[in-house]
């Protein structure tokens, strides 16, 4: 095994731990230019076990790193962010890491760029606030290339930017089933409208997003004028997600929604692209007299979409 250059680990298998894959680059550590490692659920790894892992590899020239995994007791993440702040991991030869959990214990160590497939991150809408080892994220080696799901956290009503979600584009670079914010709102929405409205050329902002999914929140930002802009922006989204509105909401932006396209027919475009619209839960047995009210008018601003439960 002494003459291996190239090593490849992917594994989910818990008899696969942190012991055997370390015997594993022992064996070969003196020909290995290039590691890729992609682990779930195995414990173990921190900075300072991949720094002593990947140290004795002396003519190592390239690693990739994503390790996946469920925490079932509270750790300091500020502590296991500082393990990649070493001298040896913030050397420029080494790449930046992404050290993230979420609400539910999953964690994520990962070497950017980050090749491999992720489910969902929730991140906040300040990327200062991004866990990252060392580095910004406005810089070309960082960047996704599969995420699932993206979820930003804006506090206090924070309003989106349009230079964010420029970032969001070059940091997400394939496609994007799912994006949540928790306030959707921006700063000057009647400006913003006019502009994109009448704007004869435009570079797509969002062209990698499929799906808006609302968030749960009481004030989530979420007018009819806001959603347009998303939509104008967002020029592939496909459907929209709006279970977790309640219905008084739901049915307010219909109207709104009903009132622009019914004022602007530039938007007819919009409404002829969305496929579909999901409106509640399958198991809501809530019986709200406004719920047929709510299916027919959005069936009447979107009549191409499918309009549904999920």
């Amino acid at each position: 095994m002494k003459s291996i250059t190239n090593l490849h680990i992917e594994t989910s298998d818990r008899h696969m731990n942190f012991d055997s894959i370390k015997r594993l680059i022992h064996c070969c550590h003196s020909s290995l230019q290039h590691i890729t490692l992609i682990a779930y659920d195995i414990y173990g790894f921190n900075g300072q076990t991949l720094e002593k892992l990947f140290q004795i590899c002396k003519k190592l020239k390239k690693f990739d790193f994503l390790i996946e995994y469920y925490h079932h007791e509270n750790v300091n993440m500020t502590e296991q962010l500082h393990y990649f702040q070493s001298n040896w991991w913030l050397d420029d030869c080494r790449p930046p890491v992404l050290v993230y959990r979420d609400d539910h214990n999953y964690s994520i160590m990962a070497s950017m760029p980050c090749l491999s497939s992720l489910h969902s991150l929730s991140l906040s809408i300040n990327p200062d606030m991004w866990p990252l080892n060392k580095g910004h994220f406005d810089s070309v080696q960082i960047y996704f290339s599969h995420v699932t799901s993206v979820y930003f956290i804006n506090n206090n009503q924070q309003p989106v930017l349009l230079d964010f979600l420029y970032l969001i584009s070059q940091v997400f670079r394939s496609r994007v089933e799912y994006l949540e914010f928790k306030y959707w709102g921006f700063k000057y929405p009647r400006t913003l409208y006019e502009l994109l409205i009448n704007a004869t050329e435009m570079a797509p902002c969002l062209p990698s997003i499929r799906h808006l999914k609302t968030s749960s929140s009481d004030w989530n930002g979420l007018n009819g004028m806001t959603l347009v802009i998303w939509l104008l922006l967002a020029s592939n989204i496909r459907a929209l997600y709006l279970p977790e509105m309640n219905n008084a909401d739901k049915l307010q932006l219909g109207e709104e929604l009903s009132a622009l396209f019914t004022i602007d027919p530039r938007l007819k475009t919009i409404s002829n692209r969305i496929e579909r619209v999901a409106i509640n839960w399958s198991f809501d047995q809530n019986g709200d007299r406004t719920k047929p009210e709510i299916f027919d008018l959005f069936a009447q601003i979107f009549p191409k979409a499918i309009i549904c439960n999920v």
